[in-house]
C-alpha cells in the first residue's frame, strides 16, 4: 500500500483513499421516490424501512427493529409497492440493490391499502392510556385460538386475541396488529400507537418457509411457497407467469389454485428437477431446471429454461421469532435442526417472565401438535396471572 501511495505521489496524482478495515457496504433503494441506504448486511426490504424511520436517533441492531409481527408475509401489514407490483410485503421481500418500493399515499402512485407500515413512515401518533388486559395472544392460528380458549377456561375471562390475518372471528381484534418498540408491545388502532398493559403474553406467531440460496434467488419474484399460498387465499396474484418448486401434492394444489385466479402461466416443477438458478435484472424473467438422479446429484442431459416472472419455492420450515426476539426473548442455535429455536420449557414460557409460546414458533408442527402446545401455554399463562407474580 505504501509502494502504491509513493508512485501516485510521485506521478502528481491524488493520494488514494483506502476504506477502513471494517468498511460497511451501503446499498441504494428508494422510498416514495425519496433515495435512501442501508447496510448491505440487512436481507429484507421491511428491515431497511424500520432502520430509516424508527423513532429516535438510535439505529438498532436487526433484534430490536420495531417488529411487524407476522412476519411470513401473512398479515399485509407491511406491504407496499414493488417496481409496480402491488401488495407484496417488504418483511420477506429481498432488499435487492435499486429496488422502488411505495406506501399508501406516495404521490403520483397508488400503493393499495394503508396499513401499519404506511403509518409508521408517516410516523404514528401515541395514545397515552394503555389497554389493559389480563392475557394477549399474538396469532389465530390453530394454536393462537387454543390457547386463548384454554387460558378462558382456567378461569381468566380477560383475554385478547391479536391477529395480522384479516379475519371475522369474534374473539379476534382484527385487524389490530401488534407491534415492539424497545422492547413494549403496542396495538396499531386508528392510526395511534396504543401500549399493552399485559399479564401475561402468548406468542404464536407460526413459522415460515425459507428459500434456500441459489443464484438469483434474492430477485423479486422470488417467493416462498407460503407466502403464495396466502396470496393465493385472499385472490390476490402476485405475477402472471410461474414455476412452482416444491412437494409434488403442495405444488399441484397452489398450481390449480393459481389457475382458477387467472394466471397465465403454471409450470410445477417435477422431482426429477432440481432449481439451478434464477435469471432477471428488476425482476425475475426466468429460470433454470436441471436434471437429478433418485439421490438428487445432477445429471449432464435434461436442462431446461423456463420463461416466467414469478418463482414459487418451497424452503425448509423456520419458526418466525422476530417478534420474539423483539420483546427480549433468548435465543440459541440448534446444530441438529440447523435452525434458531427460542429457549423455552415444556409448557412454553420464555426467558422473559410471563411471556409464553405456542404453535410453530417453538418449531414446525401440525395442528394437532400446535393446538396442543397452545392448551398447554394457555393453562401456564391463566396459572402466572392467578398467582399474580
Amino acid at each position: 500500500m505504501k509502494a502504491d501511495q509513493r508512485r501516485h505521489r510521485q506521478r502528481g496524482e491524488p493520494r488514494p483513499r483506502h476504506p477502513p478495515r471494517y468498511y460497511t457496504q451501503m446499498s441504494r433503494f428508494f422510498l416514495n421516490g425519496e433515495e435512501l441506504t442501508a447496510d448491505e448486511s440487512i436481507e429484507f426490504a421491511g428491515a431497511a424501512v424500520m432502520k430509516q424511520f424508527r423513532r429516535g436517533s438510535k439505529v438498532p441492531s436487526p433484534g430490536e427493529l420495531p417488529y411487524l409481527f407476522c412476519g411470513n408475509g401473512s398479515c399485509r401489514d407491511c406491504n407496499v409497492l414493488v417496481e409496480g407490483l402491488p401488495d407484496l410485503p417488504c418483511c420477506r421481500f429481498p432488499l435487492c440493490p435499486d429496488l422502488s418500493l411505495g406506501t399508501s399515499g406516495s404521490s403520483g402512485e397508488s400503493s393499495g391499502e394503508e396499513n401499519a407500515l404506511s403509518r409508521i413512515v408517516a410516523p404514528p401518533r401515541l395514545d397515552a392510556s394503555p389497554w389493559p388486559t389480563s392475557i394477549v395472544v399474538v396469532g389465530a392460528g390453530p394454536a393462537g385460538l387454543e390457547a386463548a380458549r384454554a387460558a378462558r377456561d382456567a378461569g381468566i375471562n380477560d383475554v385478547d386475541v391479536l391477529e395480522a390475518r384479516l379475519m371475522s372471528l369474534p374473539a379476534v381484534r382484527s385487524p389490530e396488529p401488534a407491534l415492539v418498540l424497545d422492547g413494549e408491545l403496542f396495538c396499531l388502532r386508528d392510526g395511534a400507537l396504543v401500549p399493552l398493559k399485559w399479564k401475561a403474553l402468548i406468542v404464536a406467531t407460526g413459522a415460515f418457509d425459507r428459500v434456500h440460496s441459489f443464484p438469483g434467488s434474492t430477485l423479486p419474484g422470488v417467493l416462498p411457497m407460503d407466502l403464495t399460498e396466502r396470496f393465493a387465499d385472499r385472490s390476490f396474484l402476485p405475477g402472471s407467469r410461474f414455476l412452482l418448486c416444491g412437494g409434488a401434492e403442495r405444488a399441484g394444489r397452489l398450481g390449480e389454485c393459481l389457475e382458477q385466479l387467472g394466471a397465465e402461466r403454471v409450470i410445477v416443477a417435477s422431482q426429477e428437477m432440481i432449481l439451478a438458478s434464477a435469471r432477471g435484472e428488476l425482476r425475475v424473467s426466468g429460470a433454470r431446471l436441471v436434471a437429478s438422479d433418485l439421490d438428487k446429484r445432477v445429471l449432464p442431459e435434461g436442462e431446461v429454461d423456463v420463461d416466467v416472472d414469478t418463482l414459487v419455492v418451497e424452503g425448509a420450515r423456520a419458526p418466525s421469532l422476530g417478534l420474539v426476539r423483539a420483546l427480549g426473548c433468548e435465543t440459541d442455535y440448534d446444530r441438529q435442526l440447523k435452525r434458531d429455536c427460542a429457549k423455552v420449557s415444556a409448557q412454553g414460557s420464555t426467558t422473559i417472565p410471563g411471556v409464553f409460546l405456542a404453535g410453530d414458533v417453538l418449531g414446525p408442527a401440525n395442528e394437532d401438535q400446535a393446538r396442543r402446545s397452545g392448551h398447554l401455554a394457555g393453562v401456564a399463562a391463566a396459572r402466572w396471572v392467578a398467582s399474580g407474580t
